[in-house]
Parts: structure tokens; sequence; C-alpha cells
């Protein structure tokens, strides 16, 4: 099949902003129940992995499977939609209409300012484009330059801000900044400094004034990922924005190291 129109002429509706992380609001709901159908889902065996997975209180066997199937998705917790979803992409995962739903999911998502995305059947938490960029770039170049440890730090940071149905901030903030420090241990061959450490005995680490900056962050993850005081964990963004910049940053200490 060819590109359409608008992939051709690069033309898309932009992104609303994120305004939903903790809910499923009602477009989605019925939405799940259409694009599994349009994804090529059998009714009667769509309505049982729906009615598998979520809680629903009123079965009746004389009630139609669809019918107690649809009202379980519109009644149910909102983190039950994100396993009926994930649910769903499984039940049609042998199937071409896997990838389909996929993308038909995530369009609704950021059609809809839902703060949530499906790769590969799993549904992740979303933040701004900019930042998944950075993210997704930064863990490709620890990937390749083998930092797998520092790899691994940053995609256990995403992990955390997808957790259903409360996102563990501080687990992400602490996550990002470990694989910030892993980076920075290996590139200057300290393996027991702290990243604060490493900064003060390596002040060219970073350009000026970006040393500064990178100071002040690490002063931040120190206070919110790993001294945490009671009744001061992270927001939902402040964990994104920590879990980019540890990233952006990562990033560059990885290919500036690379290229020396």
């Amino acid at each position: 099949m060819t590109d359409s129109f608008s992939q051709r002429y690069g033309i898309g509706e932009p992104d609303v902003p994120i305004t939903i992380r903790t809910d499923a609001p009602v477009q989605l709901r019925n939405a799940l129940w259409a694009l599994a159908l349009k994804a090529g889902a059998d009714v009667l065996i769509l309505a049982k992995v729906i009615l598998d997975n979520v809680f629903y209180p009123h079965y009746d066997v004389r009630i139609p499977l669809a019918a107690m199937a649809q009202d379980a998705l519109n009644t149910c917790l909102w983190n039950e939609v994100y396993d009926a979803a994930e649910r769903i992409y499984q039940l049609l995962d042998k199937r071409r209409g896997a990838d389909q739903f996929e993308r038909d999911l995530n369009t609704l998502f950021h059609r809809s300012g839902i703060g949530w995305k499906m790769m590969d059947g799993l549904v992740h938490a979303r933040g701004s484009e900019s930042v998944e960029y950075v993210v997704h770039e930064a863990a490709e170049s620890l990937k390749r330059h083998g930092r797998e440890t520092a790899e691994g730090e940053l995609r256990e940071a995403i992990r955390d801000l997808s957790r259903r149905p409360q996102p563990d901030t501080t687990g992400a903030v602490q996550h990002a900044g470990a694989a910030l420090e892993c980076v920075a241990r290996d590139v200057t061959k300290n393996p027991t400094k702290t990243f604060g450490d490493v900064l003060r005995a390596t002040p060219s680490l970073f350009p000026k004034p970006l040393d500064e900056a990178a100071s002040k962050f690490w002063g931040y993850v120190s206070t919110y990922g790993r001294h945490v005081r009671e009744g001061h964990a992270p927001t939902i963004e402040e964990a994104f924005l920590t879990t980019g910049i540890a990233a952006a940053l990562a990033g560059y200490l990885t290919n500036a190291s690379s290229d020396a």
C-alpha cells in the first residue's frame, strides 16, 4: 500500500497537550472496543478477553457477552482500561491487526491529550515529544557504546513513570540520576565517586556555565531521588523533566568521550 496524502507531505495534527494521566476518559473507553473490532478481533473472543481482565460485578448469563464487555469497559477502574488494551494487543499479536490497533490507539492518545503510549503491546508513560526524543536517543547511544548499566537505569526510570495506577516519580528521579552518575564515573575512570564528586574533581567535564547547571541538577536529584523527605515526592512533570535532563547530560558525556 502506498503512503497516504498526509504521510507523503508530512501533514499531521499537532499533539494536544497532555492533560490526562490517571484517568481513562469516555472517548478512550468507547474507542477501545471499536479499534479492536477494526483491527480484526472476533466479537465473542474480544468480549471474553475484556471480561477476564477487568473487574465486572454484574455478570449475567442472560445478557450478551458483547454488551457486558462494553459496559465493563465503561465502568471499570481507569487503570484496568489500559490493562485491557494490552490484553487486546496480545489477542491480535499473531494477526496483522496488532500493529493497526497500536497505531490507532496511539493516535487517539495523542489527539486526546492522554499521557500514555503503546509500544510493542505495552502501555508506557508519555512525555513531551522533545523529552521523548532526548531519552530515546540517549538510551540508544548508551547501548551503542556498551554502557548497558546506564542504559538500564534510564529505561528503569521510564518504567517507574509508567507504573499504574500510580507512577513512582521518586524512583524515576533516582534511576535517571543513577544513569548519569554511571556514565560520569565511566568517562572519568572514577568508579566510586558520586556525580557531585566527579564534577568537583573534573571541572572540564561540561562546558561552562553548563557545569554549574549540572551541579544544581544533581542537587535536585539528591533531594528528590536520593534523600527523600515525606510529602515531597516529585510531580510526574518534574520526573519527566529530570529524566530528560539526565538523558541529555549522559548522552553528551557518551558522545563527547567517544569523539575525544
